[in-house]
């Protein structure tokens, strides 16, 4: 069984999102092995902090179009508030998280992610944190969270029963009495 979409397709559509509104700021998703960080000037690390759910499952049936054997599939939904880490880095990243900030909570962020399956709901408005590099030196470094509504769906395999033979039974021919 899988699940769509995937936490691969939020991080694309948020990655793509990214790239249009800060053009030619490199976009990576963090914790991932031997990858190092980005050497352009501004860059930008995605990582993924929590899955809540927003409500208990939804659920529909698609029922079987073949009659023999009647197996159609049953699907759950779970309307989930997918929360992102964003670490923007560089000269510009306190300027570049007030563009994100400004556009995410815009109707232009709802109509960028309209076919994504995701709808923004709201990010804060970051915080400048210090960076250490691995040369032990500083970075500018803002850090914010952006909290994406998605409505992940697991698909099961379900019995239908749409053409039912019925006959009676006499019980009392069943058992004989007194015994």
């Amino acid at each position: 069984m899988t699940v769509t979409p995937t936490e691969s397709d939020v991080f694309k559509w948020l990655g793509d999102f990214l790239g249009q509104i800060l053009p030619g700021v490199d976009v990576s998703q963090g914790q991932e092995n031997y990858v190092p960080p980005s050497k352009d000037l501004d860059y930008i690390v995605m990582w993924p902090i929590r899955r809540s759910r927003l409500s208990t499952n939804h659920f529909s049936y698609t029922p079987a179009t073949d009659p023999s054997p009647a197996v159609g599939s049953r699907t759950v939904a779970a309307p989930t508030d997918v929360v992102i880490q964003l670490d923007f880095h560089g000269v510009n990243c306190g300027d570049n998280t007030q563009v994100f900030t400004t556009l995410f909570r815009d109707p232009f962020a709802t109509g960028y992610f309209a076919t994504s399956g995701y709808t923004p709901l709201y990010c804060d408005d970051g915080q400048q944190l210090a960076f250490e590099t691995g040369e032990n030196t500083f970075e500018n470094r803002w850090t914010l969270y952006a909290h994406l509504q998605a409505t992940p769906a697991v698909s099961t395999t379900q019995q239908f029963a749409d053409n039912l033979q019925t006959e009676l039974i006499n019980v009392d021919a069943t058992y004989p009495p007194g015994g």
